[in-house]
């Protein structure tokens, strides 16, 4: 079996930070549904403007919400961008969706990582081989 990439967000923004909480990130539920991701899954957060990675589960939000809480809170401040994927434990690959967010963390687009070309997030594509 191996470990691949099931489901990546790209760009989120952190607007709440809740360190009295007993973990996780607060991400906007439309998301999650797009994205197969269910209440309490485990997810894997990369602060971008930090460099500094953890791993967590998913609570539901509103449109626009993204929070650090728990410890969590402590590894990033609100503004910080920031990348969320899951993953899949398989014996293939099977394309990962992906949403990429932009201002208010609203959704700029979605697409998978099918094997072929790969949106970059300046709005070109690369192959993936």
């Amino acid at each position: 079996m191996k470990q691949y990439v099931g489901a990546k967000l790209h760009g989120l923004r952190v607007t709440g930070k809740s360190l009295d909480y007993h973990g996780s990130v607060t991400i906007p539920e439309v998301f999650c549904r797009i994205l197969d991701i269910d209440e309490y899954e485990w997810i894997y957060v990369v602060n971008a403007s930090n460099g500094l990675r953890w791993e967590t589960y998913v609570l539901y939000g509103y449109d626009g919400e993204f929070s650090l809480n728990g410890g969590g809170a402590r590894l990033g401040e609100v503004g910080d961008k920031c990348i969320l994927f899951t993953k899949k434990i398989g014996t293939d690959y099977e394309p990962a969706k992906v949403i990429e967010v932009g201002q208010g963390n609203s959704m700029i687009r979605q697409f998978e990582y099918n094997g072929e070309e790969i949106p970059d997030f300046n709005g070109g594509t690369k192959n993936a081989r």
